[in-house]
């Protein structure tokens, strides 16, 4: 790994907390704690761009993504850079995996309530940490 990969990861990983109970059980979320973009994922300087911290995630720990294929969350959580939530899939994979979970095109109030609360629980550990 060259330098500049390791300092990247470095400060990866000074950006997020692992999040136990809910769906996740022994295998938390690692929610992100810092910048995001509007629509709740983690955003990342990385190389020269501002890209989601979920695909820094996957490219960290399981090499490059190519470019015919997304960065898709198992646990439906868009703050979550666990690469074990994680999983390379076409667009079209991404569509059946929320049509198969019945999440359609807008997420349900109670989805955005537990989202909400990983979120407030990543808040209020990271700054225990500080």
């Amino acid at each position: 790994m060259n330098n500049r990969i390791k300092l990247a990861e470095d400060r990866f990983n000074r950006k997020f907390t692992r999040i136990f109970g809910g769906d996740s059980g022994n295998n938390p979320c690692w929610e992100w704690t810092a910048g995001k973009f509007t629509d709740g994922y983690g955003c990342f300087h990385f190389e020269g761009k501002e890209i989601g911290a979920h695909r820094v995630a996957w490219m960290l720990h399981n090499g490059p993504i190519p470019e015919d294929r997304m960065v898709c969350h198992t646990c439906d959580n868009p703050g979550c850079v666990n690469p074990s939530h994680l999983f390379l899939g076409t667009a079209t994979d991404n569509n059946h995996d929320r049509d198969r979970k019945g999440r359609g095109h807008k997420h349900s109030r109670e989805h955005y309530q537990r989202i909400q609360k990983l979120s407030a629980a990543a808040r209020v550990e990271n700054n225990r940490g500080r």
